[in-house]
């Protein structure tokens, strides 16, 4: 289903939009491509931070919004939903900009007009997994680095490649066979 993800949960897309026919026109592109995705909708920024609650995998915003204006819209987005892709819909036609939004926090970048149903589609579908495959890359690095952190002996964990990743120092007891290394100058 185009809607839901590997485990079948419906995808969450919240739409920060405060053009009502525009949002409807974006809804409907959305519903067409994405069925069974669970869509929202929010006209301000202050509405947004509440539908955020609800932890949406994709927030879609227009950067023209009541009481905030540009990029000052995706820093806003990016600080209360850190795990979320966030995609921007801008009038402007420029690879610039583009990048400028991407370097404030932003997933993608759209050009409103610029894009139909099925590349609306893509774009959310490829940003939601990319926030997903991150935020559990992201919890298993904390895994790894309290397990590594919990450990009593000298450990050392690897990447893919090879490279050391991380490590812990000996534990109080220190290796095996030697005696625990001196803690603020006097042996333990």
């Amino acid at each position: 289903m185009a809607g839901a993800d590997d485990l079948g949960e419906p995808l969450r897309v919240l739409l920060v939009e405060d053009d009502v026919a525009y949002a409807e026109l974006v809804l409907g592109m959305l519903a067409a491509e994405l069925p069974g995705a669970e869509l929202d909708v929010s006209a301000t920024l202050a509405s947004a931070r509440e539908a955020l609650a609800a932890r949406p995998d994709v927030v879609i915003a227009d950067l023209s919004l009541p009481a905030v204006q540009g990029l000052e819209v995706v820093g806003a987005l990016r600080t209360a939903c850190p795990e979320t892709a966030v995609l921007v819909l801008t009038g402007h036609d420029d690879g610039d900009f583009a990048l400028q939004a991407i370097g404030a926090g932003a997933d993608d970048c759209l050009v409103k007009g610029g894009h139909d149903a099925a590349q609306l589609g893509t774009v959310v579908r490829r940003a939601a997994q990319r926030a997903r495959t991150q935020a559990v890359r992201q919890r298993g690095e904390r895994c790894a680095a309290h397990l590594l952190e919990a450990v009593d002996s000298a450990t050392c964990a690897v990447d893919a490649d090879g490279r050391p990743a991380a490590h812990t120092r000996f534990g109080a007891a220190g290796p095996a066979g030697r005696p625990a290394p001196a803690h603020r100058g006097r042996a333990t």
